[in-house]
């Protein structure tokens, strides 16, 4: 972090040796970082990330099946609250899994009309809210788990009834 702090080693750097590392022993974690910083300055971004695996293959002693389980064995699905009504869904995947999703999304976000002023990462956003759409639709399924979307927003009663414009309340939002 010392790097980081005084501009040496950018931080998309740090973030790959703090990935990598997270599930080794310490002491693994200090021969990894001992092996790769002192050229990790000067390198690519790729390059960093290729010397970062090529150390912990080197120190820690476990396979690459063992370390791919390992990792597996960590995927989830999480949503953060974000800003202004805003949230992200992020997704911890084995890349073939991940592979399946982007293909899934891509095709669904393809550009169909011409004047879809969209950009890709938006249709991609609103294809994966399409996907999931299409999901809960699926007959049985919503009745099988009971769970459908539901949203909870708070308005003032006075309000509604007229009396004035206050703010309403997307509940964790």
């Amino acid at each position: 972090l010392e790097l980081v702090w005084r501009g040496f080693l950018p931080y998309p750097h740090a973030r790959v040796r703090a990935i990598a590392v997270a599930h080794c022993p310490d002491k693994v974690a200090v021969q990894v970082q001992d092996r790769v910083l002192p050229r990790g300055c000067r390198q690519t971004l790729s390059e960093f990330r290729a010397s970062v695996r090529r150390a912990v293959a080197r120190f820690d002693g476990k396979t690459d099946a063992q370390r791919h389980a390992d990792a597996f064995s960590e995927r989830k699905v999480v949503c953060y609250d974000g800003a202004d009504y805003m949230a992200e869904v992020v997704l911890n995947l084995a890349a073939d899994g991940a592979a399946t999703v982007m293909t899934a999304i891509n095709t669904w976000a393809v550009k169909t009309d011409k004047n879809d002023a969209r950009t890709l990462d938006q249709r991609r956003a609103d294809a994966i809210v399409d996907i999931c759409n299409a999901a809960l639709d699926m007959p049985g399924l919503a009745r099988r788990h009971g769970m459908r979307p539901a949203l909870s927003v708070t308005v003032a009663a006075s309000t509604l009834a007229g009396e004035d414009d206050q703010p309403a309340e997307l509940e964790g939002y």
